[in-house]
């Protein structure tokens, strides 16, 4: 494909990547939030990678599902391909999730 730069694409794909990541990981920091006897804010009390994982694919379930099918139905793609890109990106953001958590 003429015109079609494969490192430009490489690159915004890894910046888009720290991105999605970098929400993830903002998001579960907000659903970990506990306040102690003090009354102060306290993050990060539930940092396993199983729980990111769980909060990863909830994510994934929630936002990146709809908007994938959706596409790939206007788009006219088929069952299996809307399956196959719908696994991918369930799991790719339960892996995020697991592994931003389990860093924390």
């Amino acid at each position: 494909m003429e015109g079609f730069n494969m490192p430009v694409v490489m690159i915004v794909s890894l910046i888009l990547s720290f991105f999605l990541a970098f929400f993830i990981n903002a998001t579960m920091e907000m659903v970990h939030k506990d306040v102690n006897d003090a009354g102060q804010l306290i993050y990060g009390s539930h940092h396993t990678f199983g729980h990111g994982m769980f909060h990863g694919a909830f994510f994934g379930i929630l936002s990146i599902v709809p908007v994938l099918v959706t596409n790939s139905l206007f788009e006219r793609r088929t069952w299996k391909h809307i399956l196959i890109n719908c696994v991918y990106w369930v799991l790719t953001t339960a892996l995020i999730g697991g592994v931003t958590d389990a860093w924390n």
